[in-house]
């Protein structure tokens, strides 16, 4: 046998089934590669070539094919080959006539550094292989694949619904008691209950279908530890409504769960059961909601779509014709698309393609924030490059070198110069500072700020103002009678009375004669206190001792009313002048200076007209966002 017409054998382990049919109605077969549990969909031609094979030369498979005068022959067997290759479902080749496919198969073993990278960013850690225990499980719980535990477990799911939005607001009010430490142990371990019993209905499920479920166990995304079930044997599966409800079986697993924990929740006592419900309810609601259903990350979502619209390895599939439809879309090549497919499908798959990176940039990059935040920051750091370098700036720098080595087809094209303006006008967009404004969100303070108080204790006897009043220095605000002032006044005046009667009768006393010094001394002091409570007095007239604003005028103000020393009663402040003090981003710092006087200050309220400000300090301020800026008018 000559060594160049050799072909390679194929793995002794190998078995073929029949499968699925395509989309388009042809037949199917699934390639089981059981070491790997690996599935692959292949059609009639590959099945004939792969029947053909023990002939062991290309000519002999051409004769036994009988195929001799086929000049596409070659091109689908090398293709073959390459598939082959790529997929490790040969052994060693024979000889070289296909030794770019074997150094292809070589390039495609990573070096160290990406097998740490790849493992640190995704691991996979099988813990069981529960096919045995499933089996023999299984009998048990083949009331949850009848039509009647669903409809029990619809009508109980509704019925909390509705108790539910009755008991609403108790419910919502219910997440912040649990936010503490306590409630959050509450949420991981209901979580990791609730994951489990997700993990347990696919293993289930996939067993009621007489499928195989190699492995289960945990795997790590960025170092978070998800729950996986390997139902990769779903494939050998005809019937796509089959492998629908292995699909589905997790969420609708927690759905049940979280509609009879609701249930429960509207009916339960206080105590810990009402607790647990709630619990259940929220973390099924939510993970099922926001986590599994969602169709861009490859969750049960994914899967669930990629069987509905029955196109297998949607994603890689997809994001080859999401790569070519933006070639095109930007430069208008003219290549052809990847794989056939109508114009509508592969619009949606363009369209799916691009909604899965957007969704995924945004999602990596706060993956990469969340990881430079929880280690300390010089292994935070280097986490975080790694992240952006491998999900973000990879992709992006392969998908750039496709276009460098297409540039002698880009430059021929008009529609890249449309391409390049429409870049170029974007990044003046960007850097050219069109907008020479400064917006500062600020706040408005008098310059002078008086806060009236009473100075005494006592009765409200009249208010002279309403607030938002203008007044003038001088102008009386409130009148107050302070009874008890009143009182010593009288009793300081019989005092003095009586003093001045002992000294006019001291001629003929005395006794008095000789203590008039005394009692000239005691007159003294308590004409000196009467004074000074006349002076009290007359501060209980309030006055102005600026001209202003009234502001902040006390509620409930009415004559006969008692009022404290305490309590202010109003705020003037100066109409003449104002501070007003805000916070500039740090990137608009150099585009301002002290001294400039354009600017303007626009209230919130539209009633109120806008008046000019000028720059006159500049002080920074503690503060990680923003530096403090001070204006006055």
């Amino acid at each position: 046998m000559d060594g160049s017409d050799a072909l390679p054998r194929l793995r002794e382990e190998l078995h073929i089934v029949p499968g699925a049919p395509f989309a388009d109605g042809a037949p199917s077969w699934t390639l089981i590669d059981p070491v790997r549990n690996r599935y692959f969909a292949i059609g009639a031609e590959e099945l004939s070539m792969l029947g053909a094979w023990s002939a062991g030369t290309i000519s002999a498979l051409r004769a036994r094919l009988r195929s001799e005068a086929d000049p596409t022959f070659g091109d689908r067997l090398e293709r073959l080959l390459a598939f082959l290759y790529a997929q490790a479902l040969t052994q060693r080749p024979v000889t070289s006539p296909s030794a770019h496919f074997e150094a292809m198969a070589q390039r495609a073993h990573r070096p160290v550094w990406q097998r740490l990278v790849h493992h640190y960013l995704f691991v996979k850690v099988p813990l069981v292989r529960p096919d045995r225990f499933l089996r023999a499980s299984a009998p048990y719980l083949q009331f949850a694949f009848g039509r009647g535990f669903w409809l029990a477990i619809a009508v109980t799911t509704l019925l909390g619904l509705y108790l539910l939005s009755r008991e609403w607001s108790a419910f919502a009010s219910t997440f912040l008691h649990f936010l503490s430490p306590a409630g959050i142990a509450g949420y991981l371990a209901t979580l990791i209950i609730v994951k489990a019993v997700h993990e347990l209905a696919h293993a289930y499920t996939a067993t009621h279908f007489g499928c195989r479920v190699a492995t289960m166990g945990v795997a790590f995304l960025v170092m978070m530890p998800v729950l996986y079930t390997d139902t990769s044997d779903a494939w050998r599966l005809r019937e796509r409504r089959q492998r629908l409800a292995i699909d589905a079986a997790g969420v609708l697993a927690e759905l049940a769960i979280a509609g009879v924990a609701t249930f429960v929740w509207c009916l339960a006592p206080e105590g810990f059961l009402k607790s647990v419900a709630f619990f259940v309810a929220t973390t099924s609601w939510l993970t099922s909601v926001l986590v599994n259903l969602n169709p861009f990350m490859r969750f049960d979502g994914y899967y669930f779509l990629s069987d509905v619209v029955d196109e297998p390895n949607l994603q890689p599939r997809a994001f080859e014709v999401g790569r070519w439809a933006l070639r095109e879309r930007l430069f208008s090549i003219g290549a052809s698309p990847p794989e056939a497919l109508s114009n509508a499908r592969r619009r949606a798959f363009a369209v799916y393609a691009w909604l899965t990176w957007a969704y995924r940039f945004v999602l990596f990059i706060s993956i990469a924030l969340l990881v430079y935040h929880l280690f300390f920051k010089a292994l935070g750091v280097l986490l975080f490059v790694v992240e952006v370098i491998w999900f973000i700036a990879k992709p992006i720098a392969n998908e750039l070198h496709i276009w460098w080595t297409m540039r002698s087809t880009i430059t021929r094209r008009s529609r890249s110069y449309v391409t390049l303006s429409f870049v170029a006008l974007l990044v003046c967009l960007c850097i050219i500072p069109w907008s020479t404004n400064v917006s500062i969100p600020a706040v408005v303070t008098a310059t002078v700020d008086e806060r009236v108080h009473p100075p005494e204790a006592g009765l409200l006897k009249r208010s002279y103002v309403v607030d938002g009043q203008f007044v003038q220095r001088g102008e009386p605000l409130f009148d107050i009678d302070a009874p008890a002032l009143g009182i010593a006044a009288r009793r300081v005046a019989r005092e003095i009375d009586l003093l001045r009667t002992r000294l006019n009768t001291q001629a003929a006393d005395i006794a008095t004669r000789e203590y008039a010094q005394v009692l000239r001394h005691e007159l003294s002091s308590k004409e000196q206190q009467a004074h000074g409570i006349a002076q009290r007095v007359a501060a209980l007239k309030v006055v102005a001792t600026t001209d202003g604003q009234v502001r902040d005028l006390a509620s409930h103000l009415h004559p006969g009313r008692w009022i404290g020393s305490t309590l202010q009663l109003a705020r003037v402040l100066s109409a003449e002048q104002a501070d007003l003090r805000g916070y500039i981003s740090e990137e608009d710092v150099a585009r301002v200076r002290t001294g400039q006087s354009q600017g303007w200050f626009i209230p919130d309220d539209p009633s109120l007209e806008k008046f000019p400000v000028a720059l006159t300090a500049v002080a920074p301020a503690a503060t990680s966002d923003y530096c403090r800026r001070q204006w006055f008018a």
